[in-house]
């Protein structure tokens, strides 16, 4: 069993956490390839993009629910991706560039994100971010009060750490209309 295989096994405990996991890999797959990456990059950055949240399955599951969180549990929800590290690393050998985008996928440029608060991430890791943030959007959370976000104002909020040929692409690739996206706040 591959590595792919193996996490979708694993996911498909929680249908939202594979769904989002899919569309995340899809969409970094396609932004990567409109801003021209090469075909071993795109591979790497889809292959981290599928994998980025695997962590979240060591949650306890009402962390998937509630709003507020507490300072504990902001640490734990934090943690995921060093947690989806370790639980590939027991059972695969990982190849370095994914384990980095994976653990990468929460940092913000000017050390604004975690885990390492990294001053300059690399667009690898900021495509795989933007087309998270993206996703996470405009899909339904249970746990906010909105309960989904227009595309204008996910990508919007994208274009807040995201290189703007990443959000140009983004925009293309999920069809949104070549509008100013940066007065909607």
């Amino acid at each position: 069993m591959n590595i792919l295989q193996w996490a979708r096994e694993q996911m498909c405990l929680m249908p939202y956490l594979l769904e989002h996991s899919e569309e995340v890999m899809n969409l970094s797959i396609a932004v990567s390839s409109r801003v021209g990456l090469d075909s071993n990059t795109v591979n790497t950055i889809g292959t981290a993009a599928f994998l980025h949240d695997l962590g979240k399955l060591t949650w306890p599951k009402e962390l998937f629910h509630k709003y507020p969180l507490n300072a504990l549990e902001w640490t734990i929800t934090h943690d995921h991706p060093i947690q989806s590290v370790n639980m590939l690393e027991r059972s695969f050998l990982v190849p370095f560039r994914v384990k980095r985008l994976i653990l990468e996928h929460h940092e913000r440029p000017g050390g604004r994100g975690y885990p390492n608060k990294i001053m300059e991430p690399g667009l690898e890791t900021l495509i795989i971010a933007a087309c998270d943030v993206y996703s996470a959007m405009v899909s339904k959370r249970e746990y906010r009060p909105v309960k989904t976000f227009e595309p204008l104002v996910a990508l919007a909020e994208v274009s807040r750490f995201a290189p703007e040929k990443v959000v140009n692409a983004l925009k293309k690739v999920v069809g949104v209309m070549d509008r100013k996206i940066c007065n909607l706040y």
